[in-house]
């Protein structure tokens, strides 16, 4: 067998690109996991041997570990790219069925098949004193020396570490690793006498320490969060917009199928998406809830998702995750256009069907403003300014928008009271800061002589700011991008 050595850089293979190993990064739009990528995250995980006070991080896949779902993981994000909510507990690729890594303070050690081998050799090309291990193919296709080599190699690669961090999801390490068929195989020497791996070796389960960084927003995460994961979003979104205008234009009323109609392509991809997704617990707040489409005054009481659409809803709110990335998006659409169809006939129209453009037009206008007090938390989120504590704080906000507008509320409308922000973090490992900014103003009432319940208006985005902290009283505010701008 040959060993590899990558001292520290190649330009080379700098940026080249993996793409060879995971499904995950087809069906990602071909967003491309880099050397450099996989050089971040190394150290990442690095830096947890300080944390745990570890010699080393030993992570084995497929049968050799049990299957181990805290070493999948880790592995995956690794090797594949996967983070946050896209990692699984199972290995991504069949290819890294064979693979272990063990990561120290000088470097790491990788044992891999000859084909998985060469494929490594790109991604690990800017890792510092790699040293990959691996049989020549003539010698691997005999089964016996392959195993023999894999044992010697795992022997080889934890021989001088004294205490071993695994991922191990929360397991008891004794139990757990003497379990392991590679760790069985270490436990009779070539003198044939038994020794167990957990008295030689003090093996400490890193799961606590780890979690957090899968939900670090890195550059790959960020790209794949942007390109892939926001462009299958907003098609389902838009396809959901698409049932609307199928269904109304053959039926003018609200019917009571429009409701499960609307909801249904939102509803599929997020119940689709979180099959075979990890639990909770990588780093990010768990997204795998269902859309909340609301019609007319049911809008008001967020606990009335599924029920049918009333023949009197004037507009409805859609609140969605991805539930494969820390996107969220909120919006509100609306069933009237607030005019009447055609102009010289406006005189005729009931009173009635008068009140109904007034109201369609009163939620439009509250609506307007939400969408600007939200662009003004994004500008104050990014000048470190932003207020999460007391509701008169976005009460100010929705205020100051509303005059700046020329809007006049109706007579005996108090907005106290009314205003709901919704101001979260989905990533709390550091780094970039994904922030869902959004506001809500409930218990509308028609602007006509009935003051009959209209319900809520609500709009919300997902933004990327460089840091969550105040930022110099010098120099531009740091850059924010709004992630769902594209959402209609």
């Amino acid at each position: 067998f040959f060993r590899c050595y990558c001292a520290f850089s190649c330009s080379l293979f700098g940026r080249c690109a993996l793409a060879l190993f995971s499904p995950q990064m087809i069906r990602s739009e071909e967003i491309m996991y880099s050397s450099a990528d996989s050089v971040l995250r190394l150290a990442r995980l690095r830096a947890l041997l300080t944390a745990s006070q570890c010699d080393a991080i030993l992570l084995i896949a497929g049968v050799d570990s049990r299957e181990n779902p805290g070493c999948a993981k880790a592995l995956n994000y690794l090797l594949l790219g996967h983070s946050g909510h896209s990692l699984t507990d199972s290995i991504g690729s069949e290819e890294l069925e064979e693979v272990m890594v063990l990561i120290h303070h000088g470097g790491a050690v990788v044992y891999a098949t000859p084909g998985t081998a060469r494929r490594l050799l790109t991604l690990t090309a800017t890792w510092p004193n790699v040293e990959i291990l691996c049989l020549d193919e003539r010698t691997f296709r005999d089964q016996d020396l392959f195993e023999e080599h894999k044992v010697e190699s795992f022997r080889l690669m934890v021989r001088d570490f004294a205490r071993i961090g695994i991922p191990l999801d929360g397991a008891d390490p004794k139990k757990t690793v003497e379990r392991w068929p590679i760790v069985q195989s270490y436990a009779v020497d070539a003198k044939g006498l038994r020794r167990f791996f957990t008295m030689e070796h003090n093996v400490v389960d890193l799961s606590t320490l780890v979690e957090p960084v899968y939900g670090f927003l890195d550059a790959h995460a960020l790209s794949t969060a942007m390109l892939a994961n926001l462009d299958q979003f907003s098609r389902h979104w838009t396809t959901m917009l698409a049932n609307v205008d199928t269904f109304l234009s053959a039926v003018p009323e609200p019917p009571e199928g429009l409701a499960e109609f609307v909801r249904e392509p939102l509803a599929t991809y997020v119940e689709y998406a979180s099959l075979g997704q990890s639990k909770e617990g990588s780093g990010a707040v768990s997204t795998s809830k269902p859309p909340v489409i609301l019609f007319g005054k049911d809008t008001n009481d967020p606990n009335c998702s599924g029920r049918p659409a009333g023949a009197d809803a004037v507009h409805f709110t859609v609140e969605a995750y991805d539930p494969l990335s820390p996107l969220w998006s909120a919006r509100t659409y609306f069933l009237r256009t607030g005019q009447c169809a055609d102009p010289q006939l406006e005189g005729e129209c009931t009173p009635e069907e008068q009140a109904e453009m007034t109201d369609a037009r009163w939620l439009m206008m509250v609506y307007k403003v939400l969408v600007f007090a939200v662009r003004q938390l994004q500008a104050k989120l990014s000048e470190g300014e932003l207020k999460t504590g007391p509701k008169v704080f976005f009460e100010s906000i929705v205020q100051a928008e509303a005059a700046k507008q020329g809007v006049q509320w109706p007579d005996g409308f108090d907005l106290s009271g009314k205003v709901q922000a919704v101001v979260r973090y989905p990533h709390q490992a550091g780094g970039p800061s994904v922030v869902h900014l959004g506001l809500r103003v409930t218990d509308l009432c028609s602007a006509s002589s009935s003051k009959a319940l209209l319900g809520a208006v609500t709009f919300g985005e997902t933004v990327v700011c460089a840091s969550s902290g105040p930022h110099p009283k010098e120099g531009p505010a740091p850059p924010l991008v709004n992630l769902t701008l594209r959402i209609p």
